[in-house]
């Protein structure tokens, strides 16, 4: 799906790299996964090549989010960011396996191995993001790969028990109960932003409503995050490198302090204003070890605005808005996704009861 231009659900590669490109899907902390963007493609794949109600639908969904973050906890959740390795990339083959898997009925046998057969189609690393990064096409192909080992665990395939398996979990997966509470667990974006960088982000914005902080007269922002990821966040946004605006902590306060609908901006093609760019350089990323004990179960960040006329302004904030603790409204899920409506909304409500095929229909309508 290299170089498409329009997508459907019907396309998994293309799907998935889409809800994962927006930087707006949902993620969970403590094994740095976003599942929804492995979890839903998936689902859509089976659907839309079987006939399935909505139960089946419900089912897969639920093996799915169970399956990524149980395998995000086995190669090391948000700890092996630093190393390089993507956590969401390396489950996502298992995770697609798992969804698929159960949606298609195999038993827990046949899922055992569409697993392992998953788990050889693994990837951790893929490097830094740049304006043509592959990046996000190896994501989609390992979604795709991920629902293909399924297939090929529904036809009776076989991995030979002596091959060695990345991050190995085989019936156990399949045995346990698997129900919904992963779901309860994952924390949503109300915007695109990295998830490093939304506490510090949503502490400005907290901040500057509670003081009624005038950008112009701001002379210093110091954003205080975990240390194992204030080296992802502290640079400032590159021209032509998208991902580097949803990463740069600097960028997400600047447009926070001066115009917020750059932030539910998700193609972020720019230019951006001087002004944005001239703020960024007054925004420090500061490693701290304050918050050990919370990381990775939280993401906080205490942000600290000096005037100036030297005065200073400080909030920390443990729970940005859409961490479970701080769900989404509606009217705030509405609010980052311009195609999301009202109507829209019904459509899926009515899809979950319906079936897939009713779920593939209300998305098609984007």
């Amino acid at each position: 799906m290299a170089g498409t231009a329009h997508v459907t659900p019907r396309q998994t590669n293309a799907f998935a790299i889409t809800i994962r490109h927006t930087e707006i899907d949902d993620i969970h902390l403590a094994t740095c996964v976003t599942a929804s963007a492995v979890v839903i493609p998936a689902a859509l794949a089976v659907a839309a090549r079987t006939a399935l109600d909505g139960a089946t639908l419900r089912r897969g969904l639920a093996a799915g989010y169970a399956a990524a973050i149980r395998f995000g906890t086995a190669v090391g959740g948000a700890s092996v960011l630093r190393s390089g390795t993507w956590p969401t990339i390396a489950v996502a083959p298992v995770t697609a396996a798992a969804v698929a898997g159960v949606m298609l009925g195999l038993d827990a046998p046949s899922l055992a191995q569409a697993l392992r057969i998953a788990s050889l189609r693994s990837i951790s690393r893929v490097g830094r993001s740049g304006a043509r990064t592959a990046r996000w096409y190896l994501f989609g192909a390992s979604v795709e790969c991920g629902v293909d080992a399924a297939a090929a665990g529904a036809a009776g395939l076989l991995l030979d028990e002596s091959v060695a398996l990345p991050n190995v979990m085989d019936e156990e997966l399949a045995a346990r109960p698997i129900g919904d509470g992963e779901i309860g667990a994952l924390a949503q974006k109300p915007f695109c932003t990295s998830r490093q960088a939304l506490s510090g982000a949503a502490a400005y914005i907290a901040l500057s409503e509670r003081e009624r902080i005038d950008p112009a007269q701001v002379a210093h922002v110091r954003v205080e995050v975990p240390r194992d990821y204030a080296w992802m966040i502290e640079n400032p946004s590159r021209p032509g490198e998208r991902l580097s605006t949803a990463t740069s902590q600097a960028f997400q306060v600047a447009a926070a302090a001066l115009d917020r609908s750059v932030l539910y901006d998700v193609v972020r093609a720019g230019p951006f204003s001087d002004a944005i760019l001239a703020f960024e350089k007054r925004v420090e990323v500061v490693a701290s070890d304050a918050f050990d004990a919370l990381y990775p179960r939280l993401w906080p960040a205490r942000v600290t605005v000096r005037m100036n006329d030297g005065r200073e302004h400080t909030l920390t904030l443990e729970h940005p808005p859409g961490d479970p603790e701080v769900p989404l409204s509606f009217a705030e899920l509405q609010a980052k996704s311009p195609a999301y409506t009202a109507e829209m909304h019904e459509l899926c409500n009515r899809a979950v009861d319906e079936g897939p095929a009713a779920l593939l229909g209300a998305l098609e309508t984007i």
